[in-house]
């Protein structure tokens, strides 16, 4: 078994959903398709904050991709998370980001940097402020996992940057979380995407042309279970 734990610091999580058309590269604020974020926060969005976390190929600063691999191959995660009726969500407000390039100013306390106002975000409020992804079949390796841990350690937040995280990693799980599970489902109501074999290489792509010019989302292949 494999255990990842996200609690969030603020008690509070802003990530958009999948199913947001602005995520896809749309951005019309009148179109009224934005909807209340995600949740719980996909295991595609946990894998590629681990991606982040610790970088791939040439650019690895722990581990070998051997432990994303992993991840990639193994079936869907048992979520375990509070259900949406028990998440509070705020309404949309618009939101700032510090700007790439600096200017006069300060923002956030840091000098010479502006912040720009993006497409608006809500904030979700879980009852009990924390996810657990339960991948019961897999089975680490000592090395996967130290690679894994390490990956964790290194994600300050999940979603937006203003919900910031601590990640945890174990091989086992509370037993006292029955009614929070969100189990896989071919007929379940509700679909997430998650990782896939060659998910990695999809963000590698995607980092790559950004390093060249604007990407859109909808250029990463998505997969749902």
């Amino acid at each position: 078994m494999l255990a990842i734990r996200v609690d969030f610091l603020h008690g509070i999580v802003r990530a958009g959903s999948p199913d947001d058309v602005a995520m896809a590269g749309s951005s019309d604020d009148a179109s009224g398709l934005y909807d209340s974020g995600e949740w719980p926060p996909s295991p595609a969005r946990l894998f590629s904050a681990l991606v982040a976390g610790g970088g791939t190929g040439s650019r690895s600063i722990v581990g070998n991709d051997g432990e994303l691999r992993m991840l990639e191959s193994a079936d869907p995660p048992q979520i375990i998370a509070d259900a949406r009726e028990a998440v509070l969500t705020s309404a949309l407000r618009p939101r700032f980001v510090v700007e790439d390039a600096r200017h006069t100013g300060a923002v956030h306390e840091y000098v010479g940097r502006t912040a720009a106002k993006v497409r608006p975000g809500t904030r979700l409020s879980p009852r009990v402020p924390e996810v657990i992804y339960v991948w019961a079949n897999v089975a680490p390796s000592p090395e996967h996992l130290q690679a894994i841990m390490a990956r964790a350690a290194r994600v300050s937040y999940l979603g937006c940057s203003d919900s910031p995280v601590r990640v945890s990693v174990s091989t086992a799980v509370t037993s006292d979380v029955d009614d929070r599970r969100w189990d896989p489902h071919d007929s379940g109501a509700h679909s997430t995407p998650v990782p896939y074999p060659g998910f990695t290489e999809a963000l590698d792509a995607a980092f790559e042309q950004w390093q060249k010019g604007p990407v859109r989302r909808s250029w990463i292949p998505t997969r749902r279970a």
